[in-house]
């Protein structure tokens, strides 16, 4: 079903992630403690796709998403869609609420140097809405981690 750009009561909101797998193991070798794991690869990588979603409406039921994204390249795995609930709100005026998940096979994943497709709400597709590369910030990276004997420090504590 089409949106109906004209219903300005209902409102989407869509929590959309990536997750990899990259096809590594950490093996153990043999040797006293502290010796670290290898690291081996099991399998190419492989990524999922999933699409935590609510729809609110204050005049009328609201309609779900469409799982369709338009790609071939993503694959429905799994699919979760709540029954619609209706609560109310201070005034008495009544919300109705659908919710739901979609999760994606990602047949070729995004590699690290492409963009990560989030989306667009139905009601303004000019708000397409994409993660580049040169989006991420190197925040992550913390202090050296060192081993040593039976006991690790991370970051100044043992």
């Amino acid at each position: 079903m089409t949106f109906d750009s004209n219903n300005t009561n209902t409102v989407y909101a869509a929590y959309v992630s990536y997750v990899w797998d990259y096809g590594i193991e950490g093996t153990p070798i043999a040797g006293p403690p502290g010796t670290p794991c290898e690291v081996i690869s099991d399998h190419a990588p492989t990524c999922w796709k999933i699409v935590n979603w609510c729809v609110q409406s204050y005049d009328g039921n609201p309609l779900p998403l469409d799982p369709d994204t338009g790609t071939s390249n993503e694959v429905v795995k799994l699919k979760a869609i709540g029954a619609p609930f209706k609560s109310e709100m201070v005034d008495g005026t009544p919300v109705m609420t659908i919710a739901g998940t979609y999760v994606y096979i990602v047949l070729v994943p995004p590699s690290d140097t492409d963009p990560l497709v989030i989306g667009t709400p139905p009601y303004d597709p000019s708000l397409w809405t994409v993660i580049n590369p040169s989006d991420f910030v190197k925040a992550l990276a913390g202090a050296q981690v060192t081993l040593g004997g039976l006991g690790a420090t991370y970051g100044g504590q043992q």
